[in-house]
């Protein structure tokens, strides 16, 4: 990563576009800086690890393709950048955690990144961004600041701490400008809000015995733009092909700062009269999904739509009456085909061509029987 996205620019990824790194905007990605900065710190040049997949653990850090996690552990620092079942050796004697998601320490059910400090014993500080979730391709072609990539959702969370010295029992105070939200922690759960917040296992404490600056940051410091206030939105997550004899996920993000009242799934083979209605249930974060039995989808294409109940009123996804999300049910061994290029050819993106630097010097032809 050689470039980082600025805040007015970052929702849109108008920098480099082949990249997009931003504390706010791609908090996953911006965590794993976090901890390759600290493998280049920590671990000596030319060091040997082994061959894949052993090289995967070096040192105190680890990578995990399939759980899309990369984690640092150890005695005093736990940084992770996803969801991790991953236990520190001494949680007694952590001074800094930075995670995205969940662990064995810290439980929050937002998507955010999060920043705890040490800072005596039974004080921490807490740095609690929003929620950014990803509503379009960050890497698609675009010169305008109108098509969002990632939208910023200021949602309250559950999040639960699970630290020695704060104990179960705790205040949770605002340290930040501009934020009044108060609360405390019961069996170490409380709920929260993007800011910055001092959790003390006694309540009363005098900000002026404690430090101005947290490394390079300043105690209240704490930059971030409003999220957008935007309607509710529905974000397809359905693949293109079922089994038709194997249960089915269809699932959906819906995105709102308030959790809606009801999520419907309404279901047909392509062309029947009726729709089939399955209520989705509520999983992690924005999450929601219907189980289908197996042999309930009959071959061939099904359409399909969602309708939600927000606090504002109804959505449907698409938005439009006579249209439909698609999606074919095949036997278990049916070929599926991955390009078409008849049919795909005029989907394909050539980025940055015609630009300065880099000039048209390949077309796109039709395969013949002499080429």
């Amino acid at each position: 990563m050689f470039s980082y996205d600025m805040l007015d620019t970052a929702p849109y990824n108008l920098g480099w576009q082949t990249h997009f790194l931003s504390l706010v905007y791609s908090p996953k990605k911006a965590v794993s800086a976090v901890i390759a900065a600290e493998v280049m710190r920590t671990l000596p040049r030319y060091a040997h690890y082994g061959d894949y997949p052993d090289n995967c653990r070096f040192g105190p850090f680890r990578v995990n393709y399939e759980q899309d996690l990369g984690e640092m552990v150890t005695e005093e620092k736990f940084l992770y950048a996803n969801d991790t079942r991953t236990a520190p050796p001494q949680v007694a004697k952590l001074q800094h955690i930075v995670g995205v998601g969940r662990s064995p320490v810290v439980t929050y059910g937002g998507n955010g990144a999060y920043f705890l400090d040490r800072l005596e014993s039974g004080v921490w500080r807490l740095e609690v961004y929003p929620d950014a979730v990803i509503v379009q391709d960050p890497f698609a072609q675009r010169i305008n600041h109108r098509t969002v990539s990632s939208r910023l959702v200021a949602r309250a969370w559950p999040m639960r701490m699970q630290l020695p010295d704060l104990g179960g029992t705790f205040a949770v105070k605002p340290l930040n400008e501009g934020n009044a939200y108060a609360t405390a922690a019961h069996d170490g759960s409380f709920e929260v809000r993007p800011g910055v917040y001092l959790l003390a296992r006694e309540g009363n404490i005098d900000p002026g015995r404690l430090p101005s600056r947290v490394g390079r940051i300043g105690l209240r410091e704490f930059v971030c733009p409003p999220a957008p206030d935007l309607p509710a939105q529905v974000l397809p997550l359905g693949r293109g092909a079922y089994a038709v004899d194997q249960p089915s996920e269809v699932a959906a993000d819906v995105v709102d700062p308030r959790p809606p009242r009801a999520v419907t799934l309404y279901m047909r083979a392509a062309g029947a009269a009726a729709f089939r209605v399955w209520p989705m249930q509520a999983q992690q974060g924005y999450r929601f999904a219907a189980e289908i039995p197996a042999g309930t989808l009959p071959a061939g294409a099904v359409e399909y739509y969602f309708s939600v109940e927000t606090e504002g009123g109804s959505v449907r996804s698409p938005e439009e009456a006579d249209r439909f999300w698609t999606f074919q049910v095949v036997a278990r061994d049916e070929p599926l085909p991955l390009f078409d290029g008849a049919r795909d050819i005029p989907r394909l993106v050539y980025p940055r061509i015609g630009d300065d630097i880099r000039r048209a010097i390949f077309k796109s032809l039709p395969a013949t029987d002499t080429d």
